[in-house]
Parts: structure tokens; sequence; C-alpha cells
């Protein structure tokens, strides 16, 4: 994994993370009293239902945070603004929210304290939380034995749905990782072509460095100041000159070596025919 990727998925989880608390303080100050002295008045903290309710969260978390993901890539033509995905975060957020919500209705179906329903964020853990033995309250309502299989049925439903969007979720992470790299190509190039020598010699001048997300490129203009150009030779000098002096540091560039860009040099007559070009990619390092 990067650090591209290990950020990310940070981001997230700290996000994910401070909604469940926020949602544990706000329930702690709302109410003043011990949640394990509430009465019990419906089975919605059962462990059944708290399952339930961690499948269908994650379930909507995946898909939602996938679509967004997908959909934000597909607005800005595929070079989004990493500001864009700020919403993602948000997203994750509100799943704090609402596994919060969830861990303090098992919580209190226990008879436990918040303190407890803490445990509903802590991985492992948490299965202290799914397994703790209700408590004997007269007035909890009775289960229905009937609804027992329709429980079951939705939480391997959404368990199996979870699965196939895994795919989905592959390719909206792929997307989101490769946007963050077009992010970092972007900033350089303009770099580039505001620091970089324009006129190189009497014949060549860079005119533009320039970059296509969608294909992986950042491309190398130059120009020529003559139409009357040896095109052979050109491209000869490329390929048994120029190529072997640049290749290895081309290579020590981690958009090429680990990302899969390809680096495109392009060189124009004074008419803008091209004369000749030469790349780099990772396949020639």
């Amino acid at each position: 994994m990067s650090s591209e990727q290990a950020m990310s998925v940070v981001t997230l989880l700290t996000s994910l993370v401070i909604g469940f608390l926020v949602f544990i303080a706000y329930d702690t100050f709302k109410k003043t009293g011990p949640l394990d002295e509430e009465p019990i008045t419906s089975n919605k903290g059962s462990i059944m239902i708290y399952m339930i309710w961690q499948a269908g969260i994650s379930l909507v978390l995946t898909f939602g945070a996938t679509l967004l993901t997908i959909e934000i890539y597909g607005i800005f033509d595929g070079n989004p603004p990493e500001a864009a995905f700020w919403s993602v975060p948000t997203m994750f957020a509100l799943a704090g929210v609402a596994y919060a919500y969830a861990a303090l209705l098992r919580a209190k179906d226990a008879g436990r304290t918040r303190g407890f329903a803490l445990l509903g964020i802590v991985p492992i853990a948490n299965l202290w939380l799914i397994f703790a033995s209700p408590k004997k309250a007269p007035e909890r309502p009775a289960y229905v034995p009937a609804w027992r299989i329709v429980r079951i049925a939705i939480a391997l439903a959404a368990v199996v749905i979870s699965v196939g969007l895994r795919t989905l979720q592959d390719e909206a992470s792929r997307m989101l990782f490769q946007a963050q790299v077009a992010d970092r190509v972007e900033e350089r190039v303009a770099i580039q072509n505001e620091r970089l020598p324009k006129q190189l010699n009497e014949m060549t001048t860079l005119e533009e460095v320039n970059f296509d997300a969608s294909e992986k490129e950042i491309v190398y203009r130059y120009s020529f100041a003559s139409s009357d150009i040896d095109a052979a030779s050109i491209q000869a000098w490329l390929a048994n000159t120029m190529k072997p002096r640049v290749t290895p540091s081309t290579c020590q560039d981690p958009v090429v070596a680990e990302f899969g860009w390809v680096t495109r040099f392009r060189y124009l007559d004074a008419d803008e025919n091209l004369v000749a070009e030469m790349s780099i990619s990772n396949e020639d390092c």
C-alpha cells in the first residue's frame, strides 16, 4: 500500500471514529440518566437486530461511498480535484453516527452503560457487545418467532450483497487513487512549465509540458525552428542516444515506475508536423 492509499484509509477511518464518538457524546449530554437503567420497550437492540444494523450500515456505506466516488470521477471528467472527495469522509462520519446509534441500542438491551457501547467501534472487542446477554426486563415486548427467519434472511442478503460490491469498491478505489496521482502530475506539470528553460538551443524549443489523466501520459512537446528536418536521423537519435540517457532518471519517478504513467517526447517542425517521438513507460524500467 502506498503512502497516498494509506492516507486515504486513515482519513476515512478517522472520519468514521469521529462520527461515532460525537454521537455517543451527544447522547450522553442529551440524556442525564444511566443507559443501563432506561426501560427496554422494544427489541431494536437485540443481538439479531444489531447484526442486521451492522450489515445494513456497512452495505449502505460501501455502496454509497463507491457510487459517490465514481460520480465525482465522472463529473470532473477523470481528473477531479482532491477537495471534491471530502464528501466521502463526510459519508463515513455519518456511518459512524449510525454505528453509534446501533451500539447504544445494543448496550441498552444488554443492560450496560454507554461506556460499554464504545466497544462498537473497536474491532474484535465489538464481539463482546454483539453477544452480550440481553437484560431481563418485564417491559420488553415478546419476540415474534416468525420474524426470526426474516431477520436471518435480511442479514444473509446484506452479507451476500456486500461481498458482491467488492469489485465495484475496488474499481472506485482505483479511480480515486488515479485521480490523486493526476492531481500530483498536474501540479508538477504547472511547475515545469514555469521553471523549465524553453529555448534549448538554436534549433529546438520546449513549447509546453502537458498531461492526459485518462491516458496516463505526460507529454513534452518540442518544436524545431525549421521545416527542413531529417526525421529519420532525429528518430534514430531519440532511440539510440536520448532514450538510453533519459530512461534511468525517468524510471526513478514513481509516477512512471509505480503508477504506470507514460512520459512522451514529441518533436514537431515549424509547420507543426510531427517529426519524431519517443516514449518511456514502466516496461522500459
